[in-house]
C-alpha cells in the first residue's frame, strides 16, 4: 500500500516487477502535512478517459468466471488476459498457446525417457527444472535468465519485461514471469508444483517422493532453503502465520494473484488506483482468497476516497481530517484497515531495502551469467 513518506514509497505491483517507484498519479501526502497538488475534480470513474479500459474489464470478467465456476480455471489464460490488457489487445493468443504447447510437449517427451526419477511427478518437475537451467533444444540452447531491464528501466518501462509473453519470446524474465511460466508448464503437463510468495517476490515449491519440499528460485536457476528466503526477503512471522507468504497457493489464490497484477497494470496504464473498477476487483479477490496481498489495494482505495472528500471540503492537513466530525471516523477506519493488513504480515520494502535488493539482484545475475557461460564452454 502507498505510504505517507517520500522515502518509503513502493507500489504494490513491485511484489513481482522490481523497478523504480514514482509517486501515484492520484495523490499522496507530503511528510509536512501538506498535499501534492492534484485535480480531485476529475471523475476517476469516467473510464472513457482511457480507451482500452474494456480490455481490463474483459480480463476481470474472464477471471471472475473462473472463480465463480462458470468457466474452467486456467492460470495460463488468466495471465495472458492480464498481459494483453497492458499491450492494448495486441498480443497473439494462438502464438502464446502454441509456444507453451511446444515446451509442454517437449517436457512430456523428455519425461518419458527418464528411467531414474522415482515418481512421475518428480520426473516432470526435474524436466521443467532442466528446461529452465540447462541448454537444450526446447530453450534454444540458452537457459532462462533474469531480465535486468525490469530493474533499470523504471516502473512503466520495466513492466513488460516481467511478462510471461516477453519471457517466451526472449528467454528472459523476472521473479514474476519465471515462476509463472514454470507453473503454467506444470499445469500443462500434469506436474504438481505451487507458486508461493515473499515480499516483492514469487517462487516455486514442489515435493519429492519422501515428502520433502523443495524451493526453486527461478530467477537464479537454483534451489534455495526456505530459511534463506525468509531472512533475505524480510518475511515476518505474521506473514507466515497468516499464510500470505511462504504458503502454496491454491487455484483460487493463483487467480487472485492475476487480479492483483491486473490492478497494478491498470494503475500504470491509467494512473488510477481508486475507482469502481479497482474496488470490484479487489473485492472479488478478497471473496475468493483471504488473507491475500490484494487486500493492500483496499487501503489505498479507502485513503484516496477520504483524501478526495476532505480536499473538496477544504481540509489541508492530517489534523484537520482527524478533527473533522465526518472525516475523523473515516480516517480511523482507514487506519484500522491499514493495521489489519499489517497484522496479517504484509510487508513493503523501504527505499534502503529496495536498493539493497536491487544491488543484490544485479550481483546474482552477474554470477548466473558467469556460471552459464562456463557451462557452455
Amino acid at each position: 500500500m502507498k505510504t505517507n513518506n517520500f522515502n518509503i514509497i513502493l507500489p504494490v505491483y513491485l511484489i513481482y516487477v522490481l523497478c523504480a517507484a514514482p509517486l501515484s498519479a492520484q495523490t499522496i501526502y507530503l511528510p509536512q502535512n501538506k498535499f501534492i497538488k492534484v485535480n480531485y475534480r476529475l471523475n476517476e470513474d469516467d473510464t472513457t478517459r482511457y480507451k482500452n479500459h474494456y480490455l481490463f474489464e474483459n480480463a476481470f470478467s474472464l477471471i471472475e468466471d473462473m472463480l465463480c465456476g462458470t468457466r474452467p480455471k486456467s492460470f495460463k489464460d488468466a495471465v495472458f488476459a492480464v498481459e494483453n490488457a497492458y499491450h492494448d489487445g495486441q498480443l497473439d493468443k494462438s502464438e502464446y498457446d502454441a509456444e507453451i504447447n511446444r515446451i509442454a510437449t517437449g517436457i512430456l517427451y523428455a519425461s518419458s525417457l527418464d528411467t531414474i526419477s522415482p515418481t512421475r511427478n518428480m520426473s516432470l518437475n526435474w524436466c521443467i527444472f532442466s528446461f529452465f537451467t540447462k541448454p537444450c533444444h526446447l530453450n534454444h540452447s540458452q537457459p532462462l535468465l533474469y531480465d535486468i531491464r525490469t530493474l533499470t528501466e523504471g516502473r512503466e518501462g520495466g513492466v513488460p519485461y516481467g511478462f510471461v509473453t516477453h519471457l517466451l519470446k526472449t528467454g528472459k524474465g523476472s521473479c514474476r514471469s519465471l515462476p509463472y511460466l514454470y507453473k503454467i508448464i506444470a499445469d500443462e503437463v500434469g506436474a504438481e508444483a505451487f507458486l508461493a510468495l515473499a515480499p516483492m517476490h514469487c517462487f516455486i515449491r514442489h515435493q519429492d517422493h519422501n515428502g520433502k519440499w523443495w524451493t526453486f528460485e527461478t530467477t537464479v536457476g537454483r534451489f534455495r532453503s526456505s530459511g534463506s528466503i525468509i531472512e533475505e526477503m524480510h518475511v515476518t512471522e505474521e506473514g507466515i502465520r497468516s499464510g500470505i507468504y511462504m504458503t502454496n497457493l491454491d487455484e483460487n489464490s493463483e487467480l487472485v494473484l492475476c487480479l492483483k497484477d491486473l490492478l497494478g497494470i491498470y494503475e500504470v496504464k491509467t494512473g488510477f488506483y481508486s475507482n469502481f473498477f479497482v474496488r470490484k476487483t479487489y473485492e472479488l479477490g478478497m471473496q475468493y482468497s483471504t488473507p491475500h496481498i490484494i487486500e493492500a489495494y483496499k487501503v489505498d482505495d479507502m485513503k484516496f476516497q477520504l483524501d478526495k472528500k476532505a480536499w473538496i471540503a477544504g481540509c489541508r492537513t492530517f489534523e484537520e481530517i482527524k478533527a473533522h466530525p465526518v472525516f475523523g471516523p473515516e480516517y480511523e477506519q482507514v487506519q484500522q484497515e491499514r493495521k489489519r493488513v499489517d497484522d496479517i504480515g504484509y510487508y513493503e520494502f523501504s527505499k534502503e531495502e529496495y536498493l539493497y535488493q536491487y544491488e543484490r539482484a544485479v550481483e546474482l545475475i552477474k554470477k548466473q551469467r558467469i556460471i552459464i557461460n562456463a557451462d557452455n564452454e
